[in-house]
């Protein structure tokens, strides 16, 4: 772990960073948590293991295994059409199926809109606006990968359907509490009232806080902030094929082998499985998943071979690049590759 921190540390002053933290987990509990910089440039008030920090798509991850919780529950199929929950959709989005939308290979375009409502009942009334928008020739099950938050809204839906609950609450209950990921939650008004690692641009002169933005239909594909500790929590669950800090299984192992398997390429030589990015180094896959809410960046990272986890944020503009730099790095030191 001193090799982490000293190659952490060179990171921070090489690069322009306000604040980061980055934590390092095994199967049994976290390792360490190394904070550098500032949540808020303004008043110095420092990163902390209690800065929380937007997670951005991370929270698909949350989805997915919100989903599979309803799987094994008997209440959803990842072979379901998703008309089968929605009764408004044409017929070319009703075909759909759950895993399609999960894995990216649904035919839904791209879509970012990081402002928004800030009611998250508005989530049915927005995805019935924006779905009548799209080009339905490019729709269908099977299509090559295409990242969508347009899809996995849809999917937020469906669990709004199932179980009656706003999708926020239905995650909680579902997968947040029960991995006692205390720290994390969706929204933007309850992340003002606690230690909040704000958004920063860079200047001339060092950087300064950059307005918050908010988008309540958009929970479920990106709207979590979260620690790095609770993050490793995260990370030993999924590392733990589905066993929690207290030895409560919550899913089987073959739910966890079946969203961490490879289902299609995304261009750029890696995989995605069921809401996980497959990242392939060194000859071994790694799961975890991206964030990206600009100026906020993340990465979280499971190591099945060595049983590491890493969690990585950073709260300033244009250091995406750092994401897998460090997470690779700090598994090479880990793993004295």
């Amino acid at each position: 772990m001193k090799k982490v921190k000293e190659y952490l540390e060179k990171v921070f002053n090489q690069n322009n960073i306000a604040g980061m933290s980055v934590a390092v987990t095994d199967k049994k509990g976290t390792l360490g948590i190394f904070n550098f910089g500032v949540q808020n440039s303004i008043t110095g008030e420092p990163i902390t293991n209690d800065s929380r920090f937007r997670i951005a798509s991370i929270t698909k991850v949350i989805l997915g295994l919100t989903a599979m919780r309803l799987v094994e529950q008997n209440k959803l199929s990842l072979s379901d059409k998703v008309g089968k929950f929605v009764e408004w959709l044409n017929p070319t989005l009703s075909n759909l199926t759950i895993e399609s939308l999960l894995s990216h290979t649904a035919g839904l375009p791209v879509e970012y809109t990081p402002d928004g409502p800030r009611d998250e009942g508005l989530l049915e009334n927005s995805l019935k606006d924006e779905l009548s928008k799209v080009d339905l020739s490019k729709v269908g099950n099977g299509s090559g990968y295409l990242y969508s938050n347009l899809g996995i809204r849809l999917v937020s839906l469906v669990i709004e359907k199932i179980t009656g609950k706003r999708f926020s609450r239905a995650s909680n209950e579902l997968v947040i509490k029960p991995l006692k990921m205390d720290k994390t939650f969706y929204p933007l008004k309850e992340a003002l009232k606690l230690p909040l690692s704000l958004p920063h641009a860079q200047t001339e002169n060092g950087f300064k806080p950059v307005e918050m933005w908010e988008n309540a239909v958009r929970y479920g594909a990106g709207g979590l902030f979260s620690t790095t500790e609770d993050l490793c929590k995260l990370a030993r669950f999924i590392l733990n094929y589905g066993v929690n800090d207290n030895g409560e299984r919550l899913l089987k192992r073959q739910t966890i082998e079946k969203m961490v398997s490879p289902r299609t390429p995304n261009g750029k030589g890696d995989f995605y499985g069921i809401t996980q990015m497959l990242h392939t180094y060194k000859g071994r896959l790694l799961g975890g998943h991206l964030g990206s809410a600009p100026p906020y960046c993340a990465n979280l990272v499971t190591d099945f071979e060595s049983g590491y986890g890493v969690a990585v944020v950073i709260n300033t503009e244009n250091n995406e690049h750092l994401r897998y730099e460090i997470t690779d790095a700090v598994l090479d030191a880990l793993t004295n590759r």
